[in-house]
Order: C-alpha cells, then sequence, then structure tokens
C-alpha cells in the first residue's frame, strides 16, 4: 500500500482529452494483459458491478425495450467470451490518479475485481469520461489504442497466446460490452447524462451483432 498523491500520482481529471484517455487505456490494457486467463481465486467469479446477476432489481423495473427481452443474451456472450482477464470492475476517471507528467496513471478502488471480457472495463471507461462529441471524435482511435497498448503488454508479459484470435473477439465483443453498459443505465438511471445517441448507436450495433 502506498500514498499515490506522495507518490506523484495527484492530479485528478473529469472529463478526459485523448491524451489523458490513451494513458487510462494503456493501464486497463497492461492490467489486463497481465491477468490474462486468471481464475480469479478469491475474487468475484464475475467482474464488475453492473454485471446482470447483480442488477435482477434493475432489470425488473426496466421499461420494455430490446434491451431488456435480451439482457440475458447479452450477458451470456460476455461471460462466455474465449478470452478472460481480471476486469478492474470500476475503471471510471474518479478511480484514476495522473502524474503531471502526462505519462503516467495509476489506479484505486479495486472491490469489483473478477474474470471477464476486457472490453468491458473499456467500454464502462470511456462511457463514463467522455462526453458526446468526444466519443464522436475518439471513436475511430479506442479500439484501436486498447488493442495496440494490448498486444505490447502480452510480449512485455511473454504471453504467447493468439492474438489475432484475441484481437478478433475484442473487436466483435466491443459493441456488445456497450449494449451491457446501456442496459445498465437504463434500469439503474436512465436520465444519466452517460445516455447520448452515441451510447444508443453503439448499442445497437453490438446487440444486432448478437441477433443475426
Amino acid at each position: 500500500m502506498e500514498d499515490l498523491d506522495d507518490a506523484g500520482f495527484f492530479e485528478r481529471i473529469d472529463i478526459a482529452d485523448w491524451n489523458s484517455l490513451r494513458l487510462a487505456i494503456r493501464w486497463l490494457a497492461y492490467f489486463h494483459a497481465k491477468f490474462m486467463g486468471s481464475t480469479a481465486t478469491n475474487l468475484w467469479e464475475i467482474g464488475t458491478y453492473w454485471h446482470l446477476a447483480t442488477r435482477q432489481d434493475e432489470l425488473e423495473s426496466m421499461a420494455n425495450s430490446e434491451f431488456k427481452t435480451h439482457a440475458k443474451l447479452i450477458d451470456n456472450v460476455l461471460n462466455n467470451a474465449k478470452f478472460q482477464t481480471l476486469l478492474h470492475g470500476d475503471a471510471k476517471f474518479e478511480n484514476l490518479c495522473f502524474h503531471p507528467s502526462g505519462e503516467e496513471v495509476a489506479a484505486v478502488d479495486f472491490q469489483y475485481i473478477g474474470r471477464g471480457s476486457g472490453v468491458k472495463d473499456l467500454a464502462y471507461l470511456v462511457g463514463s469520461c467522455l462526453d458526446e462529441d468526444k466519443l464522436i471524435e475518439f471513436d475511430s482511435l479506442i479500439l484501436d489504442e486498447y488493442l495496440t497498448q494490448l498486444k505490447q503488454a502480452l510480449i512485455a508479459n511473454n504471453n504467447a497466446l493468439d492474438f489475432d484470435a484475441l484481437a478478433e473477439e475484442t473487436t466483435r465483443l466491443y459493441p456488445v460490452a456497450w449494449a451491457d453498459f446501456y442496459r445498465f443505465l437504463l434500469g439503474w438511471n436512465p436520465q444519466s447524462w452517460k445516455v447520448c445517441d452515441y451510447l444508443k448507436q453503439k448499442s445497437q450495433i453490438g446487440l444486432t451483432r448478437l441477433l443475426k
């Protein structure tokens, strides 16, 4: 344990720009790479605090929609991803501490760590730190940056898994993770500022992909 402020990570950021988001994505990628394939011994079986098993009351109270109808399908597909790692589970900017050098970031609040596909952390991170204009601006950069950093991190950890297969699954499931995040928000707080047209469109892509 250490005091991150004393260690130099004393900057806090509310709304990300590309550099701060890139650092956060890199942190996630290296965290996911380090624990790729983990059995999550003595941790939550499923990571994140919004996964469906923990949100049955919200699901019941949701207005009828295709995201309510297919909530179990979305959840099952993510939970049965081939490439499972440990998820931070609450990877929002409020839980990230930035170094003034602009090159490093550290994280806190690991109470929701458990297994899952890394895209769940990624979609939650992006959806929690960017307004809609930034989501649109950075849309074409986010997944590529994550995969680039993930590949480098796996090499650094001497993990020789089939990266092409991992990249294919990650790309396929990324919008599905958005659909899962949207399902959570519809049950928890449908008036949240995070619910925007970008989120709805990304989520629809994910759900449509599952129903084909």
